[in-house]
């Protein structure tokens, strides 16, 4: 669809009308998919959502095992309480307050001890892979423009 409507605004010739063939930079494209894999699996990484879940603790939100567990507590809550045949307004203050409450501590959590480590891995690996690979990168940046890897125009 986007390409159609690219193609429908500016023209067969804007770049993104014609997208880059993927069997001319398959094998960068396989070297990005390996470099997430690597980024995710990094030891360094290892013990980082047990971190948050005692971050979480400590914070006076005990019980989430993994991240995305807090945000579905809100959800469940609210889903409870409309569930009920006579909702109480004082369990829904409540809810409202922890529904406020929640989020910062665990964005905090997430920062420190989740996003923040992930961000210097993948920095760090991502840095190595672009000195590595730069040539085949700027090559494709250059398909993606609509630019001939020789310079524009040819």
């Amino acid at each position: 669809c986007q390409v159609r409507a690219t193609s429908s605004v500016y023209g067969t010739e804007h770049p993104a009308a014609t997208p880059a063939p993927q069997d001319e930079f398959a094998e960068l494209l396989a070297g990005l998919d390996d470099l997430r894999q690597r980024i995710e699996s990094d030891p360094r990484l290892d013990g980082t959502e047990q971190a948050w879940t005692a971050c979480m603790a400590e914070s006076g939100y005990a019980g989430f095992a993994r991240p995305h567990e807090a945000r579905q507590s809100v959800f469940d809550g609210m889903a409870a309480w409309r569930a009920r045949d006579e909702p109480d307004p004082a369990e829904l203050a409540a809810l409202r307050g922890y529904e406020l409450a929640l989020p910062p501590v665990d964005h905090r959590g997430r920062e420190t001890h989740i996003e923040g480590p992930r961000r210097e891995v993948a920095y760090e690996l991502e840095a190595g892979f672009v000195a590595t690979h730069r040539a085949e990168l700027e090559a494709y940046r250059d398909r993606l423009a609509g630019q001939r890897p020789d310079g524009p125009g040819g």
